[in-house]
Parts: structure tokens; C-alpha cells; sequence
């Protein structure tokens, strides 16, 4: 290639976080050297190694003369996200595309997703990917899901990012105007690249090739492992989706597609749905969702979707009073099946009368009848009964732990709601309005408090 088409080809800034790296840092190195794309600079940040890593870097330089390297070395280690930052600074291309010093790119990475970048208005471009072992053993597995970028427009993939990263840092290559240094997090040092993603998604859309263009590295110093390794994944992981979800141009994105009822509904559906199979594994990360709903109905007020998935997810989490007070204002929530929404078992087939079916029906209490609790291995359920048989029904084990653990509701003449060892309701569920309710559910919320 001509130098002067060369000099019409926009830069990519190759960055190449480096430490302790002596055993694969070479082959790296080659295939950064291998590209067929002319137009790159190196910026290899040596975070603080104490082997071999430098001798091989400069060997290597010296043997490159025409690729344009910066080498930036730490005294320190200072960790992988201070060094993706330090060379991203660094970074004078247009396009930058990170590496891993154990990974390897085939010849054509760089060329492919530039094309794929230049033919399409996306922010990032990502290439497939086969898996090696440390011996260059080709492995069959799927860590990574490129399909997906193909598969999904930008907001799904946006909303499917939140049940995890399934992108591949080092198969990736991404524009530097969309890009701002604060994407990578500040000491992120298990999910960067998953704040990446995310930030850069609310710049513009993604796109991938079918092409495999990289080799990744699979070996016992980058698989993950032991407690202190997943506690600082969940803390990562609750902080970036924090961030994500208050950002502000996560709103002033919601507010772009808000015109379009149906796409923003899916959108906010289906968030919703990924963060609640986190949630499963990892219960804080609800806390982040409620304030992203709480802020999302103060932006969209009108938007009946906001409204029940803020109801539902409240239920969900046992917070059932604030869930029945916002639903006052809007009696169209009430009758929606809620998650969460506390299991009603009649103690006998005099306690399955109106009173049970109107509570069913309200939608604050989930029918449990044919329920096989046992087998299911269910304890979270409140036995509804008869006052004349409260006291032949406390003869039964189970119905008896119940009552130990204020989790029997007994409908008896009166009028409204008392809470004493039981919780008494009226019979007549004409009286049964927002303020029994609300005491029946303060009821389910302190027995579950008791366990």
C-alpha cells in the first residue's frame, strides 16, 4: 500500500494494558504487527511489571520500525483500568481498539471492523472470536455472543447488557469521538469493558461482522475464581448499573424515544425482565431499578407501563404498602397480578368464600389454593380461616407454625381491620377498602420482617 493511500486512512490507536505478561506478551505483540490495516499507533502501558515484559517490548519495537509506539511504564501497579485510561489519554486515532496481552488478532481484525465502522453509522464495531489455551490449543467454547449485536437493535441490547456482558473487549473497535475516558469507570478492575459497552451504546448502535478476526486466551491467570473475586464483580456490577441508570443521557435518550409508545414500553418491559434475572443472584441490585422507576415516573407521569412496573416491582421486593398507595391514584393497577404478592391459602372450604376471592381479585394477594406448598418447598404463605374454626384449626402442625409466626388472617363480624396475635378482617369484603388493605399488608410485611 502506497504511503499516501495510507496517509487517507484514519489512525486506529491500538492500546496494550501490559503486566507481568513475559509468556504470551510476543505472540501479542506479532499479531498487532500482522495487521493488513497500515494506519496504526501502539500505546502499551507497562502497569508496574517486575518480569521479563520489558525486554520484550523493546525488542519488539526495535524489530517494528514503522509502526509509531508510545510506552508509558508505571512504577506501580496500578491496575487495568488505570492503564486503559492512561492510553486511551494517550490515544491520537480515530478509531481505538484495545488488547489483552495474551490475546491474539488474526491479520484482517483491524481492516474488518474499520470497514464495518466506515460502512455503518455505529459507534463500535466487533469481530467472532475462537478460544485458545495457554499451549495455543484451539478450545471449544462460547464465552462471547456477537450474534447478538446482529441480533438486536441498539435498545435491546442495551436492556439485554443488564443480565450480563456478553461482548468481547479485545474484539472490539470503537470510535474515539464517541468515546470519553470516564466510560472505562474508575477502578473497575473486573467490569470496564461492561461500563464501556453501556456508555458508548447510549452514544450510538453497535455492529458486528461474522468473520472470526481474533484469537482470545483462555488460562488460569484470567479466569475468575474464589470469593474475594466475586465480591468485587457484584460491588462493580451494582456500581456501573448505578451510574448507567441515573445518568442523564440514559434519560435524554428515553425522552428521544418516548414519542413511540410500543418501543419504549418494550424497552422498559425488557429491562426490567434482565435486571430481575440479576436480581435472582444478586438481590441489591433491585435498589438501583426502583430509583431508575421512581425517576422514570416523575419524567413520564402519564406513561400507565412506568406506573405498573414501579407497582410490581415493589411488590416483588415486599414493599407492598408504598406499591398500594401509588396504585390509589391509578385503580387500573390494582387487579394486576403482582410478583411478590403475599400467597393466601383457605385453612378449609369454609374460608374459601367471597372474602377470599375479593382479596384474590384485588390483586394484593396471590390464590393459593391447589397450591402444592410442600413439595415446592414454599414458606412464605398466610393461612386465611374462619373465626369459629381458628381454634380446631390451631390442632393442625402446619397451621400452628403459621400462627407462631403472625401468618393467619381470620375474617370474623367486625368491621374493619385489627392486628393482634392474627390479623382480623371483616367478612363482609364491602368493607374492605385502601386503608384495610393497607393494614392486611403491613400485616404480611412484619410477619416476613419476623421470617
Amino acid at each position: 500500500m502506497t504511503q499516501k493511500l495510507k496517509s487517507h486512512m484514519a489512525l486506529i490507536s491500538v492500546v496494550l494494558p501490559v503486566y507481568n505478561a513475559v509468556k504470551f506478551l510476543r505472540a501479542t505483540l506479532d499479531g498487532i504487527a500482522r495487521q493488513q490495516y497500515p494506519s496504526i499507533e501502539v500505546v502499551i502501558v507497562d502497569d508496574g511489571s517486575t518480569d521479563a515484559s520489558r525486554d520484550i517490548y523493546n525488542q519488539w519495537i526495535e524489530e517494528n520500525p514503522g509502526i509509531q509506539v508510545t510506552v508509558i511504564e508505571n512504577a506501580l501497579n496500578l491496575g487495568v483500568c488505570n492503564a486503559l485510561r492512561t492510553a486511551c489519554d494517550c490515544a491520537s486515532g480515530s478509531y481505538i481498539a484495545q488488547i489483552g496481552h495474551d490475546d491474539v488478532w488474526l491479520p484482517t481484525h483491524l481492516e474488518s471492523l474499520a470497514e464495518a465502522l466506515d460502512s455503518s453509522k455505529a459507534v463500535a464495531a466487533f469481530g467472532e472470536v475462537k478460544y485458545i489455551d495457554e499451549n495455543d490449543t484451539q478450545l471449544d467454547l462460547k464465552i462471547f455472543d456477537h450474534s447478538l449485536v446482529r441480533s438486536n437493535d441498539r435498545a435491546d441490547l442495551f436492556a439485554r447488557l443488564f443480565s450480563g456482558n456478553m461482548l468481547c473487549a479485545p474484539a472490539s473497535l470503537f470510535r474515539k469521538e464517541a468515546f470519553e475516558t470516564r466510560f472505562w469507570g474508575l477502578h473497575n478492575e473486573r467490569l470496564q469493558d461492561y461500563q464501556l459497552w453501556l456508555s458508548l451504546l447510549l452514544v450510538g448502535k453497535f455492529t458486528a461482522v461474522e468473520e472470526v478476526t481474533m484469537l482470545y486466551r483462555v488460562h488460569g491467570s484470567n479466569l475468575s475464581a474464589g470469593n474475594t473475586l466475586l465480591l468485587q464483580s457484584q460491588f462493580e456490577l451494582f456500581e456501573v448499573q448505578q451510574k448507567i441508570l441515573t445518568s442523564e443521557r440514559l434519560f435524554d435518550w428515553l425522552r428521544e424515544i418516548a414519542s413511540d409508545e410500543m418501543i419504549f414500553d418494550n424497552f422498559i418491559n425488557k429491562l426490567n425482565q434482565n435486571i430481575v434475572k440479576v436480581a435472582n443472584y444478586y438481590p441489591p441490585l433491585q435498589l438501583n431499578f426502583l430509583v431508575f422507576l421512581e425517576r422514570l415516573q416523575e419524567e413520564f407521569p402519564a406513561n400507565w407501563s412506568v406506573r405498573r412496573l414501579r407497582v410490581n416491582f415493589l411488590t416483588r421486593m415486599g414493599v407492598m404498602r408504598k406499591a398500594l398507595l401509588i396504585s390509589k391514584v391509578d385503580p387500573s393497577l390494582g387487579p394486576c397480578g403482582k410478583e411478590g404478592a403475599p400467597i393466601l391459602v383457605p385453612a378449609n372450604t369454609r374460608a374459601d368464600n367471597q372474602s377470599f376471592q375479593f382479596l384474590i381479585e384485588t390483586g394484593w394477594f396471590t390464590d393459593g389454593r391447589g397450591v402444592d406448598l410442600v413439595s415446592r418447598g414454599i414458606s412464605d404463605f398466610f393461612f386465611f380461616v374462619d373465626e369459629h374454626d381458628l381454634e380446631s384449626s390451631l390442632s393442625h402442625a402446619q397451621f400452628y407454625q403459621a400462627h407462631e409466626k403472625r401468618r393467619v388472617y381470620v375474617f370474623s363480624n367486625q368491621v374493619d381491620v385489627t392486628l393482634g396475635s392474627v390479623c382480623r378482617v371483616p367478612s363482609e369484603y364491602r368493607f374492605i377498602g385502601h386503608q384495610e388493605l393497607d393494614k392486611m399488608l403491613r400485616w404480611a410485611e412484619d410477619a416476613r420482617m419476623l421470617g
